[in-house]
């Protein structure tokens, strides 16, 4: 008898036991199942907001395309940068004029190309190595010839472990010079403010946007520093009225002939760069625009989105 109750009480508590540890479980899995849902709502509303941001920023372009027939840094589209907070929720839209950057994708025709030689200026401007250029190249033309004695092809980036080839087509992102032969972390560092990654070749430098490192490489030679800076000042408040204003310039004298197929003072692509936090979500949105439709027209299209988590 003494051995019965022994071993029912013993179940007893083995049934106990059993209950508790699947109470713990059941309440540890619905605070984890409500912590996801909480991560996936605010995840979701951050995106909403970050929808809105692109929104503002494309009309805010469809207006100065309208109201101004060149680009320059005090226009409205650069005004944007000011952190808005409501509800538990913030917002930062920022518009950057990517033809204030130098177009990497312009490169595609290769050593033959203008725009071979103010990447090359470009980069010793930076203090990079100019044979850079070359590794660039071999990417995104459509060859397997090596240019120059620093370009790779695909079978140097065969010899990788993991091993890939070469892009054979354009640029769609700064992060993609990674993958380049030469190319560090350090260096795409250095560079990323100076360049972008149209989809298009031949996309014209906008004087009026571009940092002095990039002016200085739009002249037939580079640039000296002083005489950059004072092409910069000659923006005064508005910009450059016209290309032609700008080759006028006693800084330019000389560089006229190369200079003109490089530059204009007006912008048709533009970055909205979103960035929205909302409960533990916080999102960074990239949304490529085009300006100018046929005729003119202020229309404003959308060409690539790039959505990062942070």
């Amino acid at each position: 008898m003494v051995r019965q109750r022994g071993v029912a009480l013993i179940t007893v508590l083995f049934i106990l036991t059993l209950l508790v540890t699947l109470s713990a479980y059941l309440v540890g899995d619905e605070h984890l199942a409500m912590r996801r849902f909480g991560n996936i709502r605010d995840t979701q509303q951050a995106f909403q907001l970050l929808l809105s941001s692109e929104g503002w920023g494309r009309k805010i372009l469809q207006r100065d395309l309208r109201e101004s027939k060149t680009d320059h840094l005090l226009e409205s589209w650069n005004k944007l940068g000011s952190p808005v907070k409501v509800e538990g929720a913030q917002l930062l839209t920022v518009a950057v004029d990517q033809q204030g950057r130098f177009n990497l994708n312009n490169l595609q025709d290769g050593k033959t190309s203008v725009w071979y030689g103010v990447f090359v200026r470009l980069l010793q401007v930076l203090e990079l190595d100019a044979s850079l250029a070359d590794a660039v190249v071999d990417w995104i033309d459509a060859d397997q010839t090596t240019t120059g004695v620093s370009g790779a092809e695909d079978n140097e980036y065969l010899d990788k472990t993991p091993a890939y080839r070469s892009a054979n087509t354009l640029l769609s992102d700064q992060s993609e010079l990674l993958r380049i032969e030469g190319f560090d972390r350090k260096t795409v560092k250095i560079l990323a403010p100076h360049i972008s990654t149209l989809p298009s070749r031949n996309v014209l430098i906008n004087i009026n946007t571009c940092s002095l490192e990039v002016l200085r490489a739009v002249g037939k030679i580079t640039l000296d520093e002083a005489t950059a800076e004072t092409l910069i000042e000659g923006r005064g408040q508005e910009g450059y009225g016209s290309v032609d204003i700008f080759l006028q310039q006693q800084g330019m004298a000389g560089h006229g002939d190369v200079a003109k197929k490089l530059v204009t003072v007006a912008s048709n692509y533009f970055m909205v760069v979103s960035r929205a936090s909302f409960g533990r979500a916080n999102m960074t949105l990239k949304s490529l625009f085009i300006r100018g439709g046929e005729g003119g027209t202020a229309e404003v299209s959308l060409l690539q989105r790039l959505r990062a988590t942070l």
